[in-house]
């Protein structure tokens, strides 16, 4: 079982890498909200899910613009498609207030007649928050939790029980950085995690892992690499080369192809691109620069002191003949070879030692004369 993480950072971009993540482009006009579909086949999940990046503007500021209630309204477009994840700065502050509906089980029998048949009744679970203030803005995003179903995963999960702040500036601290499920996901999601803050921002990023299978086969990744067997060298007329290479009229129509081509805004367009300024820059360096072919050398392993080339022969058959032995364990041929140089180094190591022997008897006796 893998962990897909979505965090709040990095859910731009993700269409490009796979085939299972499709943008959703016409489902929000704002600039403010990027709306992704995830294949529920293509990761392991119950439901398709829809993810949205948002940023909500500040009810104080002048290009604010209903966001709370056109983010309600995209929702319900979806909602009946899969689940929905909501992810993002909402520059609400919630402080411990439920986002659900408190002993809906005790409304009176009267009001239950009106409610839908397939209508899902609100369950309890705790959350904790370390920011204790409750704003106008936190008031609109409780109540489009209760409108979506959606639940807050900020204190409430393995990786945040306490509800940690999400941002921090020279006036306080606070949390206005949430995650937002639809209740059906709240059983796939693993655990939630607020990030250490970076000097990058002056809000922390927030993770949410999802339990998911992504199989590598999936990924929309088909990339060839070719090896260079060479090597170039910058010598003192490559300057004068590189020149004259430049003003030719086909180096300068390769050129204004490649700034004249429009590449696709994707993965496989920045490849294309990649490859086109890769045989540009080839071509140059080849027609200017010194080639130096270059192949790669064997190792040579390393031989101990004591080994010479007549031990490594003996390595080398004792490895094969056991090899051998593993493929035919039963074959007596292999286990009383005729020509035995087991036997045959056996020997000369003896007549060795027996030659070292003589010597020594007769450097014996010299002495013992010398000394009479």
């Amino acid at each position: 079982m893998n962990h897909l993480s979505i965090g709040s950072w990095n859910v731009n971009g993700l269409g490009d890498k796979y085939r299972g993540i499709i943008e959703i482009k016409d489902l929000t006009s704002s600039k403010n909200r990027l709306w992704i579909k995830l294949d529920k086949n293509f990761f392991d999940l119950e439901k398709d899910l829809f993810v949205c990046a948002t940023y909500i503007l500040s009810l104080n500021s002048p290009h604010y613009d209903d966001d709370f209630l056109k983010l309600e309204a995209e929702i319900k477009q979806v909602s009946d498609k899969g689940n929905v994840l909501v992810i993002g700065d909402l520059n609400a502050r919630i402080a411990n207030h439920d986002d659900f509906i408190a002993d809906e089980n005790k409304i009176h029998s009267s009001l239950q007649d009106i409610l839908q048949r397939d209508y899902v009744q609100d369950f309890n679970i705790d959350r904790n928050s370390l920011d204790k203030v409750f704003n106008s803005q936190g008031q609109q995003l409780i109540d489009l939790c209760i409108t979506s179903q959606l639940r807050v995963l900020n204190g409430r999960f393995i990786g945040d029980m306490l509800g940690n702040m999400t941002c921090f500036k020279p006036s306080g601290c606070s949390t206005v950085d949430y995650a937002l499920t639809s209740v059906d996901l709240i059983n796939s999601v693993s655990f939630f995690q607020i990030l250490e803050p970076s000097y990058l921002s002056d809000h922390a990023q927030i993770v949410v892992f999802l339990k998911g299978c992504i199989s590598m086969q999936n990924m929309n990744i088909d990339r060839k690499y070719s090896e260079i067997d060479m090597t170039f060298k910058w010598e003192t007329i490559s300057k004068e080369k590189l020149y004259t290479v430049l003003e030719e009229s086909s180096t300068r129509d390769e050129i204004l192809g490649y700034e004249n081509t429009p590449f696709e805004i994707n993965c496989s367009g920045v490849e294309r691109a990649e490859q086109q300024l890769n045989n540009i820059f080839k071509t140059l360096t080849m027609r200017s620069c010194k080639i130096i072919k270059f192949f790669r050398k064997k190792k040579l392993k390393k031989k101990k002191p004591w080994e010479d080339r007549e031990l490594d022969d003996v390595k080398k058959t004792v490895s094969n003949l056991a090899k051998l032995l593993r493929i035919n364990p039963y074959n007596l041929n292999l286990r009383h070879p005729k020509d035995n140089k087991k036997e045959r180094l056996d020997t000369e190591i003896a007549k060795e030692i027996l030659g070292e022997t003589d010597l020594l008897s007769k450097a014996t006796r010299l002495h013992l004369q010398n000394y009479k």
